[in-house]
């Protein structure tokens, strides 16, 4: 299929610092800058094979540091690295506050992450903030994200003592395009044409909210089929619908580094999507959210054939 599903982020920091006397100084939100490191574990595996289940969370530990040399894209770790939390490489998935769907415009899935460093875990005046992954050796984060802390719009540093506690907050945002597209494709010589647009945008996917997991978990790349009419970017198409994980999942293509788009392939079997009416509509889920694609002319899936659908998701820097 000829589409463009692409999905563009942006992350965001806070940083507070609790004092013993019970005030707070607080920097307020600033953007970050995502590294190409970061950009290639969204397609691949990011470094850490110390979290639990297997599952492929890109934002595990946060870093701070000294640092005050503007981060670059090619960043893999902080400048000056001074403390990360959680402290040590556990099988733990440390921060997640909360997550939300604004409407905007321009409209966005929101996930926070809160990363609280212990009472004098960090000391010294702090320029540089990053979130990322950890192998089993390291002692710093691999950055995910990297940004210079901002004390009134500017560069700066924020001082923390041996009794204060330094709490950072990450915010990553997934922006939404909410348009109507046109695509095309062909099955055995005949070309199907139809509109796609997002789907169920009310509900935030996993990337948004655990920061974070990776879209080359293969468990939530699904096709359904439906012989009913697409609806709007809130719902999912009409009619009788039939898709299952476990008898024809979804293949993850080999991703190559620096690309940012990774191709999926799923085979229906001859007994599932036979549909009164043929597939007039089809969904596509991913760990970056599901689009909805009309289709004409119907796709006559039956027991007597089987259907091949391949595509591919991308994803890209906010804005």
């Amino acid at each position: 299929m000829i589409v463009n599903t692409e999905t563009k982020m942006q992350g965001y920091f806070r940083i507070c610092v609790k004092h013993e006397d019970g005030t707070e100084d607080d920097t307020g939100w600033f953007p970050n800058l995502i590294t190409n490191q970061g950009m290639d574990w969204i397609g691949s595996q990011p470094p850490n094979n110390n979290v639990s289940y297997g599952q492929m969370y890109i934002g595990t530990h946060c870093g701070v540091g000294t640092g005050t040399t503007t981060p670059a894209f090619t960043d893999t770790h902080l400048t000056s690295f001074l403390a990360m939390y959680p402290p040590l490489n556990s099988s733990n998935v440390e921060g997640f506050s909360s997550s939300q769907y604004v409407a905007g415009p321009p409209a966005y899935w929101s996930g926070i992450r809160t990363y609280n460093f212990a009472i004098g875990a960090v000391v010294g005046n702090i320029a540089e903030v990053g979130i990322g992954n950890t192998n089993s050796t390291d002692t710093q984060p691999q950055l995910f994200t990297h940004a210079l802390i901002l004390v009134g719009g500017s560069p700066g540093t924020i001082t923390v003592t041996s009794s204060d506690a330094l709490v950072v907050y990450h915010e990553m945002r997934l922006y939404l395009d909410l348009t109507t597209n046109a695509y095309s494709f062909q099955i055995s010589g005949v070309t199907y044409t139809g509109n796609y647009l997002r789907a169920n945008i009310g509900t935030v996917p996993n990337f948004a909210y655990n920061v974070y997991f990776n879209i080359s978990y293969t468990v939530l790349g699904q096709f359904t089929g439906y012989n009913g009419t697409t609806t709007t970017v809130t719902g999912y198409p009409t009619g009788t619908s039939d898709g299952n994980l476990s008898e024809f999942p979804t293949t993850i293509g080999t991703y190559t580094s620096g690309t940012y788009t990774l191709s999926m392939s799923c085979v229906v079997p001859l007994n599932r999507i036979n549909l009164s009416g043929g597939i007039t509509a089809f969904t596509i889920q991913t760990n970056h959210g599901t689009y909805q694609f009309s289709v004409s002319p119907y796709i006559p899936k039956t027991a007597l054939y089987t259907l091949t659908m391949n595509w591919n998701v991308s994803w890209a820097r906010y804005p």
